[in-house]
């Protein structure tokens, strides 16, 4: 008596062991959704990478569980990042009518130009040329653009090191220095595309008056 054989055609061979899968279209969606409620970019490889993980377990999950997978891709400070890139596309929409952030290629190179005005800016602070609030206000571009870049490379500890490293000599903690950089992209992205351009001391005044606010609020939120 011959003793029909099932296949699963979803499973590639070697599956039970190395937990390959193809998944269908409803499948993806629903772990679409769930990295979305946590805040993770629901991309291919991320969908990907969680069926390989809840592949017998695709019914029981946490949502909770899953971000676990990703601690190692997201640093510490990953609610700024998820609030970042909604600004940089916004900002993209706004100045070239494009829904993704800039190439890579362009974030690295806006990164060391603004490196090197920090650190042309901090000779400047020294010397008493300048302001240590136009140091911070400089630092927060670093930071901004050094969040752009993580998104391409997800790499924790040189975003981590950025952070620790800027904020520390413009003179603010991290939460201060994460704070001002969202408070002045917030303020970017909900003014017109060229408001920088056509009026660069009031835009100037402006973003230094939210980063300042930022600053107390920060502070007012560590001291309690």
């Amino acid at each position: 008596m011959q003793v029909e054989t099932k296949h699963d055609y979803n499973r590639k061979p070697g599956s039970d062991i190395q937990g390959s899968y193809r998944l269908t279209k409803a499948e993806a969606t629903r772990i679409g959704a769930l990295l979305e409620s946590i805040h993770i970019k629901p991309t291919k490889d991320n969908i990907k990478k969680v069926a390989r993980w809840m592949i017998s377990q695709f019914d029981k999950v946490d949502p909770q569980e899953i971000k676990k997978l990703f601690l190692s891709e997201y640093p510490k400070h990953d609610n700024f990042l998820v609030a970042i890139e909604k600004i940089a596309i916004q900002l993209a929409q706004k100045r070239r009518g494009e829904d993704a952030i800039k190439e890579r290629g362009a974030i690295q190179l806006d990164l060391l130009r603004k490196v090197s005005e920090f650190a042309v800016t901090e000779e400047a602070v020294r010397r008493g040329e300048k302001y240590l609030l136009h140091l911070q206000y400089v630092m927060c571009r670093v930071i901004y653009y050094a969040a752009l870049e993580f998104l391409y490379d997800r790499d924790e500890d040189v975003f981590n090191t950025v952070v620790e490293r800027y904020s520390r000599l413009a003179g603010l903690t991290e939460d201060e220095a994460l704070a001002c950089t969202l408070a002045i992209f917030t303020l970017l992205a909900s003014k017109p595309a060229t408001w920088r351009k056509s009026n660069p001391e009031e835009s100037y005044q402006q973003e230094c008056e939210v980063l300042q606010q930022a600053i107390r609020q920060a502070r007012a939120h560590e001291a309690y």
